[in-house]
């Protein structure tokens, strides 16, 4: 806007921007984080509408389906078949809030209520930094239907070089039946000891036999392989949709300043931070993922769009909203070369900012 750059010199015009009261430019600077938060909003308000997929496991009760042996969970007590009630003071959880306070709360004590057979139980539970973003992990997990459908498969892993694909079902292990009848896959894996082990899949209909090369890790051969978990369809009135999508929003938002607080007090690991070259690897991931998971990632970069653009960084448009809320206090304006000065400040942090999270990106996209 005319007047707007501090390197322009101010006439004094009626339409430049230094000439409008100071509340206009308030809500001039605020317009950008509030119009990322409604894009955020109205886009999973039409994504619920139109209807979407969600794992079946999520829409009900938070029910213990697997406890890693030595995990956090399975040194804080719980067992298979627990209903975990209350996690970090939040109400009946669903596992996609039980994921968030392990993910963000890595060494942190977290006060966990379960139910186990009608008896109320009382523990705690310490996630270990994990993974290249150093997120909590617990070692603990759904209680999923069992599907051996392939829905992700991780590049170069033996699965890659047996042949499997995307899709593929497989329905025996050496001749071991792995359907829901049989025995479970990692199960049959686990007791066959060949170091090649043949396997019987189902592609569209066709009954097709492979080999493969399974490799250990943490003790367990794997294959590199994500099962598909059942789905169901989410699908909303216009009333229903926006108050979910106000209520995901609100949950996220709480999440993000969550984390910038852990960030600066040094709870959350620098290494969770993404910056460019992470999100693109994200978009390309949630794109393969389906029309829904896209439509989510970009409501999720539009509403930390708005919320970190409130930041009271100078150059950001929190930083002019405070520096608007200075003045209002002093009662003037402040002179161009501090305004100058500050933004330089800004600037610096900003740059400063950018190379650390672009050699973060660069650190997690190199072999560990």
């Amino acid at each position: 806007m005319a007047g707007m750059n501090l390197g322009e010199s101010a006439t004094g015009a009626p339409d430049e921007f230094l000439s409008k009261p100071r509340w206009q430019r308030f809500i001039v600077a605020a317009a950008g984080p509030a119009m990322n938060v409604v894009l955020a909003v109205a886009l999973l308000t039409g994504l619920f509408m139109y209807g979407v997929e969600v794992p079946e496991f999520s829409q009900g009760d938070a029910i213990v389906g697997q406890v890693e042996t030595g995990s956090a969970a399975d040194m804080a007590g719980i067992l298979i078949g627990d209903h975990i009630v209350e996690i970090a003071g939040k109400d009946q959880p669903t596992w996609e809030d039980i994921e968030i306070s392990v993910l963000t709360n890595a060494g942190q004590n977290l006060q966990v209520t379960l139910n186990r057979n009608g008896r109320i139980i009382e523990t705690s539970l310490t996630p270990v930094r994990q993974g290249e973003n150093q997120a909590g992990h617990a070692g603990i997990h759904p209680d999923v239907r069992v599907t051996n459908v392939i829905g992700i498969i991780q590049p170069g892993s033996p699965a890659v070089a047996a042949g499997l694909a995307k899709g593929d079902e497989i329905v025996a292990v050496d001749g071991i039946d792995v359907t829901p009848s049989g025995k479970s896959f990692s199960e049959a894996l686990e007791s066959v000891h060949h170091e090649t082990v043949p396997l019987t899949i189902l592609r569209e209909g066709n009954r097709l036999d492979l080999r493969l090369t399974p490799v250990l890790q943490d003790g367990r051969r794997m294959i590199g392989v994500r099962f598909k978990v059942p789905m169901v369809i989410v699908k909303e009135n216009f009333t229903g949709a926006v108050s979910r999508s106000i209520d995901r929003n609100l949950r996220d938002a709480m999440l993000v300043v969550d984390v910038l607080g852990k960030l600066v007090t040094g709870q959350t690991s620098v290494k969770s931070v993404d910056g460019p070259l992470g999100l693109m690897k994200a978009a390309g991931d949630f794109y393969e993922a389906g029309f829904g998971p896209l439509i989510v990632l970009m409501a999720m970069i539009s509403l930390n769009l708005g919320l970190m653009n409130l930041l009271p960084i100078p150059i950001l448009d929190g930083g002019l909203m405070t520096m608007l809320a200075i003045e209002s206090l002093m009662g003037r304006d402040m002179s161009v070369t501090m305004k100058e000065r500050v933004v330089q400040v800004g600037l610096v942090f900003l740059l400063t900012l950018m190379v650390f999270v672009v050699y973060n990106d660069v650190m997690k996209l190199l072999p560990s």
